[in-house]
């Protein structure tokens, strides 16, 4: 068997506060042909495929699943295939706009499967069903735009001091980068901050992850939300975080005032590229670059987090890409 190098792709999961296995950000190179499936007589549509992810697949389930799979020689860091289901209204809109060798960001629930092959093995492997998915911009396809969605999902996780912690998560948050400050120094911590244009209103998106959203109420009519990157990776983000970039961005949503006026903030845990900013865009948007934004969150205690329908007949020996 021809051995896969690990790949340098997002890969944010962890525990929800359900004590469920959760992936927040999980980028894949699509392995082959998506498969779509419109719903009739009230049923959704979903769409099926296979994705590389460059690293044992057991560890969107968490690494003891990853302990107890290390003899599985079909789904392993050798063969790391993970099947993804999505649903409509996503699935809808993602129809022919994926293909064999797509690149994609999602957030979702993973889970053990099980099925026969043609030789009547068991085969155990890991399917997610995506919360929020987007194309990103490679040979094979366009990047995907930012969709009015904000999918809000709780993060637990243990400090290092043995006690546990719950982040509100808002994952693949689609903008586009308005402004860029250099790289600062926040109580010894480098921190880049930049002006996230997002397409839903911006303390909407705070109230959603809060819990406090309610639906007449008014949030106006911003939708700038004010990142802000910590720890070394700050120092490497120059030519990625570029004014006229389009992002999908998970972290921990906040708010603040700042010189009399509130806004949103976001603690990046992970991000991804959908579509790069051209010269026209980088050029314009430097040229109106007025933002004063400072880094207005404290950084968040993050370690131990990045650790790194019936679809039987979507997994017949014949759909699998290994």
């Amino acid at each position: 068997m021809t051995e896969v190098k690990k790949q340098f792709l997002a890969f944010n999961v962890g525990t929800n506060d359900k004590g469920e296995a959760y992936v927040f950000h999980l980028e894949g190179n699509v392995a082959r042909v998506p498969v779509y499936r419109k719903g009739e007589n009230g049923k959704k549509s979903f769409m099926s495929f296979a994705i590389g992810v460059g690293r044992n697949p057991w560890l969107a389930l968490g690494e003891e699943a990853a302990k107890e799979q290390a003899k599985n020689t079909h789904c392993n860091e050798n063969t790391p295939f993970i099947e993804v289901v999505v649903f409509s209204p996503r699935a809808d809109q993602l129809n022919e706009k994926l293909a064999k060798g797509s690149k994609v960001v999602l957030s979702g629930k993973p889970e053990k499967v099980s099925y026969k092959n043609k030789n009547d093995e068991t085969v155990e492997t890991v399917r997610i069903i995506a919360d929020n998915i987007y194309p990103l911009s490679c040979k094979a396809t366009p990047g995907g735009e930012p969709v009015n969605t904000v999918t809000h999902t709780v993060q637990v996780y243990k400090k290092q001091d043995g006690t546990e912690k719950q982040n509100n998560m808002v994952t693949l948050l689609g903008g586009k980068i308005k402004a860029v400050n250099a790289v600062k120094e926040y109580n010894g911590t480098p921190v880049i901050s930049f002006n996230l244009e997002t397409v839903v209103e911006a303390m909407k998106m705070v109230a959603i992850a809060e819990g406090t959203y309610q639906k007449d109420a008014d949030y106006g009519a911003n939708k700038i939300v004010r990142c802000s990157v910590w720890g070394n990776r700050a120092l490497n983000l120059g030519k990625v975080l570029v004014p006229g970039a389009t992002l999908a961005v998970t972290g921990i949503p906040s708010k603040n005032t700042y010189n009399g006026n509130e806004y949103a903030n976001m603690t990046v845990q992970a991000f991804s590229v959908l579509n790069w900013a051209t010269a026209e865009e980088q050029a314009a948007a430097n040229a109106n670059n007025t933002t004063n934004a400072a880094p207005s969150n404290e950084p968040m205690e993050i370690d131990n987090v990045d650790i790194g329908g019936d679809f039987d007949s979507l997994l017949d020996d014949d759909t699998l890409p290994f």
